[in-house]
């Protein structure tokens, strides 16, 4: 069952590939702009001065501006169609699995975009003094370059803030 459950992500994901570069640029686009103004909403009609002044208010419009900030690289790039496709299909399929319901899923490729896949995601190669077995699978190519670029580290965590968002706001029934 857990099997043909994977083959259907697979398929699912296949399938999402298949769409236009300008299609997942707009629906991305259009998510980020609906979870920001979410957020917005939530901070300005479902708070109370009283919490916005306290420490726990004071961090949360925090971060609120700093996502503000911090995502408008990526909303010119997703204007543009400039963005780095690798990226882009991995936020569609977040932004995908975000409509869906399906939010284990989205923070799997959330972390799978941001930290990647490789035996070594922090570039480390030699740990002694012997040759490790599963040396000749680790290249540079495998490393995930995603976060070593300031303004994409920074646009991705304010992703994952609204992914954080979307969660809170749209539960599933089940409380996923």
């Amino acid at each position: 069952k857990n099997n043909k459950k994977f083959l259907n992500i697979k398929k699912f994901e296949n399938q999402c590939k298949r769409h236009s570069n300008e299609e997942k640029c707009r629906l991305v686009f259009i998510w980020c702009r609906k979870m920001l103004k979410v957020w917005d909403k939530n901070i300005n009609e479902g708070r109370d001065e009283a919490y916005l002044k306290s420490t726990e208010g004071k961090v949360e419009l925090g971060k609120h501006a700093n996502c503000r900030m911090s995502i408008k690289p990526l909303l010119k790039l997703l204007k543009k169609e400039m963005l780095n496709s690798e990226i882009l299909n991995a936020l569609y399929l977040i932004v995908q699995y975000c409509l869906m319901k399906q939010y284990t899923k989205a923070n799997d490729k959330y972390m799978a975009l941001s930290i990647g896949n490789s035996p070594w995601p922090i570039g480390v190669t030699m740990v002694g003094i012997h040759e490790r077995s599963g040396r000749s699978k680790i290249f540079t190519s495998q490393v995930q370059h995603v976060l070593n670029d300031e303004t994409q580290r920074k646009y991705l965590t304010s992703v994952k803030r609204l992914l954080t968002i979307c969660q809170k706001e749209f539960p599933t029934e089940m409380g996923s």
